[in-house]
């Protein structure tokens, strides 16, 4: 067994961040070919999520953390709208089926994990996203749903999906996608703009610190492998002032943003007072930029 001293540790951890940090710029970002990038996505990731298709409805397989954070993530959003008044807390207390009513679109919405769960407690739910093979997942998965309007699902970006919905929904959901995009500006921009006036934006995405890089790349992904290798670029992480800034200068208020952590002995999500790991933001659009 080694041990390693707290200064051993610390100067381990900095060699390899520094490490991390050449890697994801110059590697990544520097030599990209224009053929990896279709503008609003990298064709890399996309092909690195389809691997994991054939596992993404096992709960306890490489998908297991996303399974097990619908257990904040709806809440969060619920409560979120009641917070904004779009919800009524007197209405929705017992209520299964709350979000009945609501109009939702999921952004990256892979195999449909949130997307299903929206769609259970009563949402209208599109779900889109860029990957053939992870649509035809969430289809596929789709016909097993009982006493529930299925999502419907379409193959495509939110920036090409915007032009024809704009001012459509009353929710827009992308949870655990905007550290996989190249362009977050147009991004955000094209979310937003799915949104009716008053409409809430809701995201979870790793921030970008040591710790996030330490945990979310380093031991997640090389040492306790509970998420598959390669699947985040530390370069691509935003901070919570960064997403703010994008979300306001796209019409929107930022209601509330809330630390996240993952313990994965109990393979289960709790609210966190540090936004260190990950973090979820709730805003509101109050102006309509497109006019």
């Amino acid at each position: 067994m080694v041990v390693f001293s707290l200064p051993l540790f610390r100067r381990y951890a900095a060699l390899e961040f520094n490490y991390a940090l050449k890697r994801s710029f110059c590697a990544k970002t520097g030599t990209i070919n224009k053929t990896d990038v279709n503008y609003h996505y990298d064709i890399r990731e996309v092909k690195h999520h389809e691997t994991m298709a054939k596992d993404w409805w096992n709960p306890q397989g490489s998908m297991k953390a996303l399974h097990a954070m619908n257990d904040l993530r709806i809440p969060f959003i619920k409560n979120g709208l009641v917070n904004s008044h779009r919800l009524k807390a007197n209405e929705v207390k017992n209520k299964v089926k709350f979000l009945e009513g609501i109009k939702i679109l999921d952004i990256g919405c892979g195999g449909g994990i949130l997307s299903e769960a929206l769609a259970r407690v009563g949402g209208s739910v599109t779900g889109i996203d860029p990957s053939e093979g992870l649509i035809a997942v969430a289809r596929a998965h789709a016909l097993s749903l009982q006493n529930t309007t299925p999502p419907s699902y379409d193959v495509t970006t939110v920036e090409q999906y915007a032009p024809g919905v704009a001012a459509t929904y009353d929710v827009a959901v992308a949870s655990e996608v905007i550290e996989h995009v190249p362009d977050k500006e147009s991004f955000l921009a094209a979310t937003v703009a799915t949104l009716k006036l008053g409409g809430s934006v809701f995201m979870t995405t790793p921030n970008r610190t040591m710790m996030s890089w330490l945990g979310g790349i380093v031991m997640a992904e090389n040492v306790l492998n509970i998420v598959p290798k390669g699947t985040h670029n530390y370069s691509k992480f935003i901070k919570p002032s960064e997403l703010s800034t994008l979300l306001e200068k796209n019409g929107c208020s930022v209601q509330l943003v809330n630390g996240m952590f993952y313990d994965p002995m109990r393979n289960r999500w709790m609210w966190s007072p540090t936004k260190a790991f990950i973090y979820a933001i709730h805003a509101i659009k109050i102006k309509d930029l497109s006019r």
